[in-house]
């Protein structure tokens, strides 16, 4: 995994609208934050009232550079979750949902 973590000075010095996320077909698309939200969302379903669905997002959103990769993303989502396991056995189940994702469309 070649994940760059971003400081949150940096995370603030990029703007969404300057970042876009590099696709497996090597095309670029810019960086929709609503569009991770809601791979959060689907990640978390039945799991509401376990997990801090803001968090998981904050937490991605450490990992995500100008031009990351799609599958870099994936791991992403899966590492934010796995480092809160800790607060909440729920995670756990969030994780294995994004490593399932990335697994199926790989």
């Amino acid at each position: 995994m070649n994940l760059h973590h971003t400081t949150s000075s940096s995370m603030q010095d990029v703007q969404h609208h300057s970042m876009f996320v590099t696709k497996r077909n090597q095309s670029q698309d810019i960086f929709d934050p609503e569009r991770v939200r809601a791979t959060i969302a689907r990640a978390c379903s039945g799991y509401e009232h376990d997990v801090d669905q803001e968090l998981l997002y904050r937490e991605i959103y450490k990992y995500i550079f100008k031009g990351i990769h799609t599958s870099e993303l994936e791991d992403a989502y899966y590492m934010a979750a796995s480092a809160l396991i800790d607060r909440d056995p729920s995670y756990s189940k969030v994780a294995a949902r994004f490593l399932q994702q990335k697994l199926f469309r790989e």
